[in-house]
């Protein structure tokens, strides 16, 4: 959620593709009152499309071009934005 926030100040930006294998992590940063305030509630954004599936896979299967990509520190996640 705060990466996406982030992204969210380039106006630019139309849509952002979450993909995390994990929903419990998607759901806390939606739903857990301080991540939610920390990340300005970005994943609620109707803006952001979430994908609970595995991250590589999903980048792999890809068939759209000109995507920016962010991978976390972990290796499971991306976030990927047009």
């Amino acid at each position: 959620g705060l990466a996406i926030r982030e992204v969210f100040k380039y106006p630019e930006v139309e849509k952002i593709d979450v993909v995390d294998i994990d929903p419990q992590m998607t759901r806390l940063g939606k739903e857990f009152g301080p991540l939610k305030r920390l990340n300005g509630d970005s994943l609620s954004d109707p803006r952001v499309a979430i994908h609970h599936v595995d991250a590589f896979n999903y980048v792999m299967d890809l068939s759209r071009a000109n995507h920016g990509l962010r991978v976390d520190g972990r290796g499971d996640q991306a976030l990927l934005y047009d």
